[in-house]
């Protein structure tokens, strides 16, 4: 008797649990915090950085990515990220990952602008990603260059990313 007494009494704890959980999660979701709310935005409303508002300087940055990706350049590569991106990541880390990304596409042939997306915040901070179609020695792909940008400052680049089919 008295350990069922035990039992019943550890899962009303959870059902509090639980039930607490809810009740914070109701309360985030109703007043909203403006660190962690992503607004999307359509291109017309957050439009790109300057350095990446005109066909040219979307393809340069393609231009500029690609034969740093293809040569396995991890120094220039890893140059080419924000500092706070190198603070979370390593030479050695994005050496490692290269490698393997670079073992499911080979490399990159061609590539030419789609679209992007913009992500804003609030606080006057803006993430965009940047949307190319690739083709690859291993076929078709998709890259996305993540793009940072706070207020007026120029843009830094935050990462990037390829979907292989």
């Amino acid at each position: 008797m008295e350990a069922t007494n035990k039992t019943k009494s550890k899962l009303l704890y959870v059902i509090l649990g639980i039930c607490l959980l809810n009740l914070l999660g109701i309360v985030f979701l109703i007043l909203g915090l403006p660190y962690t709310e992503y607004v999307q935005s359509s291109p017309e409303k957050a439009p790109l950085p300057a350095g990446l508002d005109s066909q040219e300087e979307r393809r340069a940055l393609f231009e500029k990515f690609k034969p740093l990706y293809n040569a396995k350049d991890c120094d220039n590569l890893y140059a080419f990220f924000d500092e706070a991106v190198q603070v979370q990541v390593s030479k050695e880390e994005l050496k490692e990952m290269l490698e393997n990304l670079y073992s499911f596409t080979g490399e990159i042939k061609n590539g030419a602008y789609m679209s992007y997306e913009a992500q804003a915040r609030q606080s006057g901070m803006c993430n965009y990603i940047l949307h190319y179609l690739i083709d690859t020695e291993k076929g078709k792909a998709d890259l996305n260059i993540n793009v940072f940008q706070q207020g007026r400052e120029p843009y830094r680049i935050t990462g990037f990313r390829i979907n292989k089919d």
